[in-house]
């Protein structure tokens, strides 16, 4: 896993609404990487199972709850996290996510390249490995996400990295890189996390990661009522609009398709393979 093992200095940070059952599964993955702190902030309905379920985890984790006024929003949520965060390193991950015991290589990187404002994993979804990641432009007045036309791998060891203006929403961070900027607390659903990287891309003073040699496992999906928040019209209608004027852009334009576009990875693959452990080379042929 790398030289640098300890978690202790790390506080990891969940956001969550709904999904208690998902809640549940992410604790979960947490117990036995000995972090120093597990923040949930909670600004959905809190409900008996919830209690039940925060309370059972306090046995096994230092499980701190936050109880928000209901849609608090992403940006808050977060936000109160990291106020109450004490170490070094700030971690967050979804309420769908599970982390594994790679989650160790986060830090291993941060520590050995402080250019390095945070690192992400890579996900599992459905059986399927997914990297969501970016370069991001200003071009005639858009923002423009785009793939680079070159991947150059580093590594910290045996540990492949690979530099990206917009990583996923499964990383770890420096505490100081979010005291220059952190989460806009405007945005209640959709747009924060382009307004997170495209913040500090402005701002430039710290680069951003990813990693396939870490991995999550995601389990998107809710109840009908959390995915009629989720993708709600209005409440996402309303982040674009405060996004575009905030930066004073005319729109955004996706042109990425990440590291699970097949020529990408197929890149990624011929760089990192001479390098890796044999069982890694394997496992970003997926």
């Amino acid at each position: 896993m790398g030289r640098y093992t300890d978690l202790s200095d790390v506080t990891v940070a969940i956001k969550t609404f709904y999904r208690t059952d998902k809640l549940e599964r992410a604790l979960k993955s947490l117990v036995g990487l000995n972090v120093a702190k597990v923040i949930v902030t909670d600004d959905g309905k809190i409900t008996q199972e919830k209690r039940s379920l925060y309370e059972r985890f306090r046995k096994f984790l230092p499980l701190e709850v936050v109880e928000l006024p209901y849609d608090s929003g992403i940006g808050k949520c977060r936000n109160v996290a990291l106020e109450m965060t004490e170490t070094p390193y700030f971690a967050i991950m979804d309420d769908d996510m599970e982390a594994t015991p790679s989650f160790v290589n986060l830090k291993t990187i941060l520590e050995q390249d402080d250019t390095l404002g945070g690192v992400a994993g890579c996900w599992l979804e459905y059986g399927k490995f997914k990297c969501v990641v970016s370069n991001l432009a200003e071009e005639g007045g858009y923002l423009i996400r785009y793939d680079p036309r070159e991947i150059n791998a580093r590594f910290a060891g045996n540990i492949p990295y690979l530099i990206f203006d917009f990583i996923p929403n499964s990383a770890l961070f420096r505490v100081g890189a979010l005291k220059d900027y952190h989460w806009d607390n405007n945005y209640v659903i959709g747009y924060e996390h382009l307004d997170f990287y495209w913040g500090h891309k402005k701002l430039g003073r710290w680069k951003f990661a990813v990693t396939p040699s870490t991995i999550f496992f995601h389990n998107p999906g809710g109840s009908r009522g959390y995915l009629k928040n989720r993708f709600s019209r209005k409440k996402i209608n309303h982040s674009r609009e405060y996004f575009l004027k905030k930066w004073g852009l005319k729109g955004v334009i996706v042109r990425s398709y990440g590291l699970g576009d097949p020529s990408l990875k197929r890149i990624l693959m011929l760089k990192l393979r001479q390098k890796l452990p044999l069982y890694l080379a394997n496992f970003i042929r997926w």
